[in-house]
């Protein structure tokens, strides 16, 4: 049977604040994701104009040998005040293997919705003990062509002992 661990970002520490980096962190790639040393000061969870980060982590998937099968960021949000018009994210992974390349993924946030959740597709190379940006751009219009805000959250990956 395959076990599927969430790892709690608040039990463990896993989320993070772009506002609050350490002075070790180092900038890289054409979008300026910043890398944290491992060891590094965990995250913060952030607030923008728009969200409250309330959670985030990786979700770990793994078989009965405890082998690692699936990896992918989630996040989740709650919106600062009530939503009343239809607003369109533009939500970047950072990825571990290619900072210039962040996975991409769109999504539409309906209005009086309370709680956003963003998952990425499987992603793999993430190294234990370091902190990835999720960027989320935050535009009123379908054609996200005017960016309105903008939430980063920086959240750490922590490999438990027992996966392999």
């Amino acid at each position: 049977m395959i076990r599927f661990l969430l790892i709690s970002i608040f039990a463990l520490g896993l989320v993070g604040c772009a506002e609050n980096k350490p002075m070790s962190a180092i900038t890289s790639g054409k979008d300026n994701f910043v890398q944290f040393p491992i060891g590094g000061e965990r995250p913060q969870p952030t607030r923008s104009d728009y969200f409250l980060t309330k959670g985030g982590g990786f979700a770990l998937k793994l078989d009965q040998q405890h082998n690692l099968t699936n990896c992918c960021y989630a996040l989740f949000l709650k919106p600062r005040k009530e939503i009343v018009t239809p607003l369109y994210l533009r939500t970047k992974f950072q990825n571990p293997t290619n900072y210039a390349n962040p996975i991409v993924l769109d999504a539409e946030i309906k209005p009086g919705s309370t709680n956003v959740m963003m998952r990425s597709p499987d992603i793999r190379g993430f190294q234990s003990g370091r902190s990835y940006l999720i960027n989320v751009s935050i535009f009123d219009t379908p054609d996200r062509s005017k960016i309105i805000g903008v939430h980063d959250q920086f959240i750490q990956y922590y490999k438990p002992p027992n996966v392999k």
